[in-house]
């Protein structure tokens, strides 16, 4: 019992931190992007709604967390598969869509 407990703590370490890189990722870039994609008149207006759709997002996650109940001992497991699913489909996404070079 003791080695399949430390399994799943393991595993659930690396994918934790691969899920914390991919965000930490995701967020300098799309800043980057914003940026360069922009028009200068627009930038502030379209930095405000992506922050604000990173919190809206945080506060999705902590509702999804919070409220995810029913499973037993597979609670965590359901919880850290709902992030994995949304992190997979955005970097699939930056891979199928590619952007064009920078105008800049």
């Amino acid at each position: 019992m003791l080695q399949l407990f430390t399994t799943n703590l393991a595993a659930l370490l690396v994918i934790r931190i691969a899920l914390g890189m991919a965000i930490a990722v995701e967020y300098t870039v799309g800043t980057a992007l914003l940026m360069e994609w922009v028009p200068a008149k627009r930038y502030f207006r379209y930095q405000t709604y992506l922050l604000a759709y990173w919190a809206i997002g945080y506060f999705a996650a902590y509702l999804v967390g919070t409220f995810t109940t029913g499973f037993g001992d597979r609670t965590w497991q359901v919880i850290l598969a709902s992030s994995a699913i949304v992190s997979t489909l955005a970097g699939l996404q930056r891979l199928v869509v590619r952007q064009p070079e920078s105008p800049r």
